[in-house]
């Protein structure tokens, strides 16, 4: 619902004058972080929790896409930044 409302948002300043590659950026940022969130963190957050031992293989995995992860969400705070500075 929030990815919704969001994206419905942008479509509605898509418009606006010299804010098209900031929304642009913003949509696929945002895309991208829904996209890991659904795709890799969340089956690997599922192993985590529902496992009380998990393989050192497992872990350096886990660890690795905790730091994409990280960098898809600075990746989205700066695209907000930057579209917000614009408007």
């Amino acid at each position: 619902k929030r990815q919704n409302k969001n994206r419905d948002f942008l479509n509605s300043i898509d418009n606006l004058p010299g804010v098209q590659n900031e929304v642009n950026a913003m949509r696929k940022a945002m895309n991208h972080y829904v996209d890991f969130t659904r795709v890799t963190m969340t089956p690997l957050l599922t192993t985590k929790h529902s496992s009380d031992y998990t393989t050192s293989d497992f872990n350096q995995k886990y660890e690795s896409a905790m730091a994409e992860y990280r960098l898809a969400g600075e990746a989205m705070i700066n695209a907000i930044d930057k579209l917000s500075k614009q408007l």
